[in-house]
């Protein structure tokens, strides 16, 4: 994993640099520098003019890179914003809701977000955020859930460079939590890609001192609001009326099959994978396996959510579903599968 530049005589200018430009191509580097030079400019100039001095190697590494053209630095502002809110989306559905916490639904609710601001169709500058900083997120979505700032303590030293080392704290939480997150439960495709920034091994930033905030490199606990839970595909008024036959429990293994259906049908539909043997052979299941577990993903939202909650007919199980022939009719699907309506 590559290692963030804590060591940079101006360490938040090289690391936003690098938030800007991950890597990801082969300019990114020179870019990183670039941004980093250019937004050290006019800090640099009061700090000579006060008559205090940098090391010749430190000009000549700011001087040499502040030139390059950035002509893209305002469309990097834009997938910042985009992957940070997505990132953010996907821990506030983890607790909300663990169960509701693929990274796919983040996508969906990040999509109505937009579709409800009169931004449809930017589905594809959503895919581009998530290509081009994969390797970055966790740094953003902790920056958003600081509201973009860093805080200072008057008549004390929690300074904005001390605020920044536990910004860094908190991304690093972050990191860990989705990688951990993505071994034992979310085994769609990862927000953060494999090769992701990092701070170096063992860095941890200074003991808190008396009088410093509690909140300092910690996580806040952020859920969805009731708005952005319905943006997932809610049923209707009538269709809460499901019920079942009295039993309340649930069966992990229907409920893994609902979220890889609704994950593969995307893939397949985004044009991820050309095809269900493609997408198996990617995934490591069989092609027939792949093709039987799509069907889920047309299942009606209300059967969906009573398998999440796990209010399905107790005899209900994955290999019954998976033989049962389905139609596209929600009414349908309701009396096949056994669930009734009462009103």
């Amino acid at each position: 994993m590559p290692i963030l530049h804590i060591d940079h005589i101006e360490p938040f200018a090289a690391i936003l640099g690098v938030m800007l430009y991950p890597e990801i191509t082969g300019e990114d580097p020179k870019k990183a520098r670039a941004f980093t030079s250019q937004y050290l400019a006019q800090p640099l100039k009061e700090y000579r003019s006060s008559g205090d001095e940098l090391s010749k190697q430190a000009l000549f590494e700011i001087e040499t890179c502040s030139d390059y053209p950035l002509t893209d630095i305002d469309k990097r502002w834009w997938y910042a914003q985009m992957a940070s809110e997505q990132f953010k989306i996907y821990f506030a559905l983890y607790h909300t809701d663990e169960a509701l916490a693929p990274w796919g639904n983040a996508t969906k609710i990040l999509e109505s977000q937009l579709a409800k601001n009169r931004l449809k169709g930017l589905e594809t500058t959503i895919k581009s955020a998530q290509r081009q900083f994969s390797r970055i997120a966790h740094l953003w979505a902790a920056f958003s859930l600081r509201e973009w700032k860093f805080s200072t303590l008057p008549d004390t030293s929690y300074g904005a460079a001390m605020s920044f080392l536990f910004f860094l704290f908190e991304a690093e939480k972050l990191r860990d939590w989705e990688q951990h997150r993505r071994l034992i439960a979310d085994k769609s495709k990862p927000p953060l890609g494999d090769d992701v920034w990092r701070m170096p091994p063992g860095w941890r930033p200074p003991e808190k001192e008396l009088g410093w905030p509690d909140a300092a490199g910690e996580l806040p606990i952020v859920k969805l609001s009731k708005e952005q839970n319905a943006d997932l595909a809610s049923p209707t008024s009538a269709e809460r009326l499901i019920q079942n036959d009295g039993t309340n429990q649930r069966n992990e293994a229907l409920i893994k099959a609902v979220f890889l259906a609704h994950d593969w049908r995307s893939r397949l539909e985004t044009g991820a994978y050309p095809s269900a043997k493609k997408l198996g052979q990617a995934t490591g299941y069989s092609e027939r396996y792949v093709q039987k577990i799509i069907r889920l993903g047309f299942l009606s939202s209300a059967i969906v959510e009573a398998i999440l909650e796990g209010r399905q007919p107790s005899n209900l199980t994955l290999h019954d579903l998976n033989k049962t022939p389905l139609t596209g009719d929600w009414g349908s699907q309701r009396e096949t599968l056994g669930f009734t309506n009462s009103f």
